[in-house]
């Protein structure tokens, strides 16, 4: 596993790696955590790296917007984040959303200074950022 290169998106491993896969099967520089880290990493340290190296990560897990260690580690970093909102979706939902919203992501993900966290609603093409401090 090497974390020296991360693609500009990291899907987290709250989330399966065919999303990731699938991705890069269109030509995006999109990776799973997996491919990088070993399962036991601790969140600071990857999210560390993925900050260092600019990348924006992809995940489900919103403990990263409101627990206090993962909000500080967003914020010293600089890490961009793009949450995805809904629970108990199928997979395939999860395909549309992250397909729905893409474009915005890699526009969001170039333009907005970091860090930021975005909220990626399972319906629509709302996006609403969210607020790190």
């Amino acid at each position: 596993m090497n974390s020296s290169s991360l693609p500009d998106f990291l899907f987290d491993n709250n989330m399966s790696p065919h999303l990731a896969w699938g991705m890069c099967g269109f030509g995006e520089s999109a990776g799973h955590l997996s491919a990088f880290f070993p399962p036991d990493t601790p969140d600071v340290v990857w999210l560390e790296q993925a900050g260092r190296q600019g990348v924006a990560v992809v995940t489900r897990d919103l403990k990263f917007a409101w627990r206090p260690i993962e909000r500080e580690t967003l914020r010293i970093y600089r890490v961009g984040a793009f949450y995805l909102g809904g629970k108990n979706l199928q997979h395939w939902q999860m395909v549309q959303q992250i397909v729905r919203h893409w474009p915005e992501m890699l526009r969001l993900s170039k333009e907005t200074p970091r860090p930021f966290g975005y909220l990626l609603r399972p319906y629509g093409s709302k996006i609403e950022a969210l607020n790190l401090d």
